[in-house]
């Protein structure tokens, strides 16, 4: 408004004029209005209007150019903050990139060295398998140095490596011994799962990992047939390494799949004490201590009652990674429960024969609900094991026990070797 009034004097200058002849005229005393100094009027008039004029120009100039330096000044400002927190916003983004390359990095490095750990512990696992074929070699040697009479048969013996020619409830325990170290040696171990619902519910909500051996026939040598043999071989740690590669594997596989169902891997109390087993499996776990949440380790009451310290060391080693303990087959209800919830276990199963769901004995049932009582106070959960019908389930939920296992809900199935394939170079 200003810059447009200073544009135009006849706005400001016309009605100045005006004003500065009248009051010309009305200072001029009465009788001289009339004379020569009234002809002069109009001059003077001009001659103030243009004054007064100019000095508002002047004024109105210097007030705008004040201001449009303020505005420019003002928008200099802003254009600068704007550049700044530009500036600021890209310095950010920069360092977010940084630091995702560094993290790529980072995994990338942690993931090769899984995998040179992972293939260090096969190297060793070939190497223990070596000395046991060399074991073999020398009990094959001194039986041939043995004479002894074989029946004629009329068909030629199989050139095989392990006695499969009657069932393995037959073999001795030479034979199956030969029989195991055969399945492990051309790596027939699987996978098998069994589920581990929630009650009353019967969702799935973890799986128990097995392993078992093939004969080369193609029959399965279950836990329960080879354990023995294989501890007394001292082939324990080798079945254990090849079942925690496997659930390794399958938790893998879950998570890749955004499956957070868990599985308890069974360890043996020999792998517990082997001194050099169990180095090497704190090493691997500690590559995989991302899986704590989904592993957990499963341990036999026996295997406790022959862990000692150097168990219980073993044991706190692999809790400080985070992992949680199982504890099975259980004889006696009567469990140190704070001691077992130091020691990081954290689940607790028992056969339902051992809990009388399906008996009338109300001292023993006195004995049971003693039992959940401590189990509740620890903050330990209680799985039941060995459920075959649906009687046994409507006395384990009026008991508000939450997890259940046994044929009733599906038995041990066998993994497919392909579902392994992709990740399963890790494990032989």
């Amino acid at each position: 408004m200003l810059k447009g009034i200073a544009r135009h004097p006849i706005l400001v200058g016309a009605p100045a004029g005006t004003v500065a002849a009248a009051l010309a005229y009305w200072l001029l005393p009465p009788g001289a209005r009339g004379s020569a100094l009234a002809a002069l009027d109009p001059v003077l008039s001009v001659s103030v209007g243009l004054g007064i004029f100019g000095l508002v120009a002047t004024t109105f100039a210097g007030i705008n150019t004040r201001r449009e330096s303020a505005q420019s000044i003002k928008r200099y400002t802003h254009v600068l903050g704007r550049l700044n927190a530009a500036e600021i916003e890209l310095t950010r983004l920069k360092t977010y990139l940084e630091e995702t390359a560094s993290n790529y990095e980072v995994k990338a490095a942690q993931r090769n060295q899984r995998l040179v750990s992972e293939m260090k512990l096969i190297e060793d696992l070939v190497q223990q398998l070596a000395v046991s074929q060399i074991a073999r070699a020398e009990i094959a040697a001194a039986e041939a140095a043995t004479p002894r009479t074989r029946p004629e048969s009329k068909r030629p013996i199989a050139d095989i490596d392990e006695p499969t020619a009657k069932p393995l409830a037959e073999l001795s325990e030479t034979e199956l011994l030969e029989v195991i170290q055969s399945a492990l040696e051309d790596n027939r171990i699987d996978l098998y799962l069994q589920p581990i619902v929630s009650l009353p519910q019967r969702k799935v909500a973890r799986y128990e990992g097995f392993a078992r051996l093939r004969s080369l026939d193609g029959e399965l040598i279950e836990p329960a047939q080879y354990e023995a043999v294989a501890s007394a071989a001292g082939l324990m740690p080798v079945i254990d390494n090849l079942l925690l590669f496997r659930c390794v594997q399958i938790v893998r596989k879950l998570s890749a799949k955004s499956n957070r169902r868990g599985i308890l891997c069974r360890i043996s109390s020999h792998s517990l004490l082997d001194s050099d087993f169990f180095p090497q499996f704190l090493e691997f776990m500690t590559e995989n201590k991302g899986l704590k949440d989904q592993l957990a380790f499963e341990f036999s009451h026996d295997s406790l009652d022959l862990a000692g310290a150097e168990g219980e060391n073993n044991l706190a080693a692999l809790a400080a990674l985070g992992f949680t303990f199982v504890l099975s087959d259980v004889t006696d209800l009567k469990l140190d429960m704070a001691w077992l919830r130091r020691q990081g276990f954290r689940l607790i199963k028992v056969q339902t024969h051992l809990l009388g769901v399906l008996g009338q004995d109300p001292t023993h049932d006195i004995a049971v609900d003693n039992f959940l009582t401590r189990l509740t106070r620890q903050n330990l959960e209680l799985i039941v094991d060995g459920i075959t019908d649906e009687s046994s389930v409507l006395d384990i939920v009026e008991r508000n026990i939450k997890w259940g296992e046994g044929r009733l809900f599906g038995g041990p199935r066998p993994i497919k070797r392909e579902l392994l394939s992709d990740d399963g170079r890790t494990a032989a």
